[in-house]
């Protein structure tokens, strides 16, 4: 998903954010958990996974990813 069609963050990106925040009587992995905590965050359905350079990314439209930040999110085009 290009900047001017949505945004994402890439799957392992997430994977250590949610480790982070993972407390211990949490049973469920890091894997199991992106898809509904972004879903929690965006909105039922918002969420789809796209491939990047060989990477899985979460994705959102523009809008929502606007709506959820409160401002236009920064892209970065997979590059940091």
């Amino acid at each position: 998903m290009s900047g001017n069609e949505g945004i994402g963050v890439a799957s392992g990106q997430l994977y250590y954010v949610i480790k982070d925040l993972k407390i211990p009587v949490d049973t469920q992995s890091e894997d199991e958990l992106k898809k509904p905590l972004l879903n929690l965050i965006f909105g039922e359905g918002a969420i789809h996974v796209e491939k990047f350079n060989d990477k899985d990314y979460f994705c959102a439209t523009m809008a929502d990813g606007e709506r959820v930040l409160g401002k236009q999110p920064i892209v970065h085009n997979g590059q940091q």
